[in-house]
């Protein structure tokens, strides 16, 4: 497995690098987001996503004599890349990695709302499947429009009016050519025999 994939399909790395996106936080912060990891058990995973360079130390400052870090994460570490399509990622490596991925964001947002309450917020989230028809040109196309415009939403500052917020897009084939079964192969070997 490619081993920036295979480093960071862990829930907890993947919860880390997550909540770096866009941040920078200091080990106590992150703790606060993720309260339910032990702290000797972030500090082990932290260090392993900081030995192999998959978050940075942005910063460091001293609390009562101690070094403390604010990490960061560069935002292409989370990113699938035509090189990593080049060194090899396989199918099974991509759905592994978008499954934990998916399922951290899904339990980020799961989270939020029930800390938010009732009533729910309708005009502050967005929760839509969109199914379409396009050549390969069109979504690329889409693709391109929609990454340059979140592009430049990433790039603004944080201010008092502007709150941290997360979207996630996933976009494939929703009908994928259907693998054989074992029973159609074998149907197949027979009529060639």
């Amino acid at each position: 497995m490619f081993q920036r994939l295979k480093l960071v399909t862990h829930p907890v790395r993947i919860r880390i690098c997550q909540a770096l996106h866009g941040a920078q936080l200091t080990t106590s912060q992150l703790h606060d987001l993720l309260r339910e990891v032990p702290k000797p058990s972030l500090y082990r995973h932290l260090r392993i996503l900081l030995e192999n360079g998959l978050i940075q130390v942005a910063e460091t400052h001293l609390v009562n004599g101690i070094e403390e870090k604010v990490y960061t994460i560069d935002r292409s570490t989370l990113d699938i890349s035509q090189e990593d399509v080049d060194r090899g990622i396989n199918a099974q490596e991509l759905a592994e990695f978008a499954l934990v991925y998916i399922n951290g964001v899904g339990s980020q947002f799961a989270e939020h709302m029930l800390l938010r309450g009732d009533p729910v917020p309708l005009g502050q989230f967005i929760l839509h499947d969109f199914a379409f028809f396009a050549t390969d040109e069109e979504f690329a196309e889409l693709k391109q429009a929609l990454w340059q415009m979140l592009s430049a939403l990433e790039a603004r500052p944080p201010s008092a009016q502007r709150k941290r917020r997360r979207l996630l897009i996933v976009g494939h084939e929703s009908e994928p050519k259907a693998r054989p079964s074992s029973s159609d192969r074998e149907e197949s070997s027979d009529e060639t025999a």
